[in-house]
Order: structure tokens, then sequence, then C-alpha cells
């Protein structure tokens, strides 16, 4: 939907939303520096992965260790269960 996104908002200059397979961290970053978009949509990726918005940064270096930004008992557990559970390439952190 992003080329849909790009046609309202080049026809209307109305902010305009891009959803759909925005599967990686950097895909929705380009699509916001392009400027074919204002804002994005992640449901699934959001529904796969509640921390999705702190993988993204870490992934994009944004941050060095995105655990490190939550309160201590819940960064703790997060960190855990990526590790424990090989995912998404932060378990070595």
């Amino acid at each position: 939907m992003v080329s849909y996104a790009r046609h309202v908002k080049e026809g209307s200059g109305m902010p305009t939303v891009a959803v759909g397979l925005l599967t990686e961290p950097a895909q929705a970053e380009a699509i916001i520096a392009t400027g074919d978009a204002d804002m994005e949509a992640i449901a699934r990726e959001a529904l796969d992965d509640p921390n999705r918005v702190h993988h993204a940064r870490m992934h994009l270096g944004r941050v060095e260790d995105p655990y490190e930004e939550w309160p201590v008992q819940k960064g703790f557990a997060v960190r855990n269960k990526d590790r424990s559970l090989k995912i998404r390439g932060f378990a070595e952190t």
C-alpha cells in the first residue's frame, strides 16, 4: 500500500499511512525517509513481536542496548526471552 499512500500524498498533500508487509526495520525507515508516507502501520509485526519498536531501534543502530531503556524487571525478562528463543538476532545481547 506504499504506492497508494504516495499517490494520495502527492495528489492531496494529506498525511498518509503506509501499511502491508512492512517486515524489516530498514524498509519501514526508507518509506519515511523518502517521504512516501508520513507514518507506517506494522500490525502483524507488532502482534508477532510486541517489542518490535525496541528491536527495530537496535537493528537500525539507534541504541546499543534497547533493553537498558526498559524498567529493570521488564528489560531483564524481555532480554532473557529473546536470548532463550534465539529470535530476531537479539540472542547475543
